[in-house]
């Protein structure tokens, strides 16, 4: 009867353990998770003054005001090159000043364009931007 009595408190003592440690799963994972880059001053895509591939997933963005950023973007967006065309889809507001603010439309010649997630964005001055369009960077 002792045994059974230990194996039934023990039996307890494991599933409160699990109950607690599950408890607190979820709040590790979200302090663990990295917040989405965001750019300290926004990109007006409407009124770009520079839109240029500059490699096979990154497109350099500057607007009129000046303010720029690389975009790093998801496949299917991998394999993109200097004569692809590339726009815009908008969900609300025209500036890009989050990864999920915006989504990149890329398309080759008279190929439909596929829609491509923002992964990464960097923001760059004035110079940084004029560094990517010098041919000694390519």
């Amino acid at each position: 009867m002792k045994k059974i009595m230990l194996v039934a408190a023990a039996a307890v003592v494991m599933v409160a353990a699990g109950a607690i440690s599950l408890g607190h799963a979820p709040a590790v994972r979200a302090a663990d998770a990295a917040p989405a880059p965001a750019l300290t001053q926004c990109i007006e895509t409407k009124n770009l003054d520079t839109k240029m591939i500059v490699s096979k997933n990154q497109v350099v963005m500057q607007d009129m005001s000046g303010h720029g950023a690389l975009v790093t973007l998801a496949p299917p967006c991998a394999q993109m090159q200097e004569l692809d065309h590339v726009g815009f889809l908008y969900e609300g507001d025209t500036r890009l000043c989050q990864i999920h603010d915006i989504k990149i439309l890329y398309s080759r010649d008279t190929e439909p364009p596929v829609r491509c997630l923002i992964t990464d964005l960097k923001p760059l001055t004035k110079d940084e931007v004029k560094a990517y369009s010098s041919p000694a960077k390519h």
